[in-house]
C-alpha cells in the first residue's frame, strides 16, 4: 500500500515539475472606492474586501501577482491571498479609500478580463459588490460596458463562500482519506 501511495504522489510531482512553463508578465492599476453601494446610493463604512478574479473563459491565465493588492491610502489596511484567485483585505472602517491591484498572465495586458470585489461593512455585512470588465488592462467606468453593480443571488453567493471552493475540496479530499485509512487500520 505504502509503495503505491510513494508511487502516485511521485507520479503527480514530475507531471508538475515536467510540464513546460508558460512565459507570463506582470501589470496592474489602481482601484478606489467611496463606500457608496451604486444600487441604492446608500453610503457604507467598510473594514474588508475581497478581490475575486473568477473562472470565466476570458480570464484564463490571469492570477494574482505577490500578494495581488498592496498600498493602501488608508493605514492599518492588510491583504492576505487565499489563492490564486481570491484575496482578502481587512483594516480600520473607512469611508473611501484606494489601493493597487497587480496581476500576472500570459498578455501584457490582458485582451479580456473580469475582476469582481465585495465590500463589507465593519459589522461584517456585505455591503454591496462591483463586477468590473476590463479591455486591453484598462479598466472602463462607464456602467453599460466596463461595470456594473452585483445582483442580490452574486452577492449572497460571493459573501457566503468565505472558505474558497478549492481549498473546500482540499480538505473534504484529505479527510476521506484520512477516514479510509483510520477505516483499514481498525479492520486489521
Amino acid at each position: 500500500m505504502k509503495r503505491i501511495v510513494l508511487t502516485v504522489v511521485l507520479s503527480v510531482l514530475l507531471t508538475f515539475a515536467c510540464m513546460p512553463s508558460i512565459a507570463s508578465a506582470d501589470w496592474g492599476f489602481n482601484l478606489g472606492d467611496d463606500g457608496v453601494n451604486p444600487a441604492n446610493l446608500q453610503h457604507y463604512n467598510f473594514s474588508r474586501i475581497d478581490v475575486i478574479i473568477p473562472n470565466v473563459p476570458g480570464n484564463a491565465g490571469v492570477t494574482w501577482s505577490g500578494n495581488g493588492v498592496s498600498n493602501f491610502s488608508q493605514g492599518g489596511w492588510i491583504a492576505n491571498r487565499i489563492n490564486s484567485q481570491y484575496v482578502t483585505a481587512t483594516g480600520p472602517a473607512a469611508g473611501i479609500m484606494f489601493w493597487n491591484v497587480l496581476f500576472t498572465g500570459p498578455e501584457t495586458p490582458p485582451a479580456n478580463f473580469r475582476l469582481d470585489y465585495v465590500l463589507y461593512t465593519d459589522n461584517g455585512l456585505p455591503a454591496f459588490g462591483i463586477n468590473m470588465f476590463i479591455t486591453n488592462g484598462q479598466l472602463n467606468f462607464t456602467q453599460d460596458t466596463g461595470w456594473k453593480a452585483m445582483d442580490t443571488d452574486q452577492l449572497r453567493a460571493y459573501s457566503q463562500s468565505s472558505v474558497p471552493v478549492p481549498s473546500a475540496i482540499l480538505l473534504l479530499g484529505t479527510g476521506l482519506v484520512g477516514i479510509a485509512a483510520l477505516r483499514k487500520r481498525i479492520h486489521r
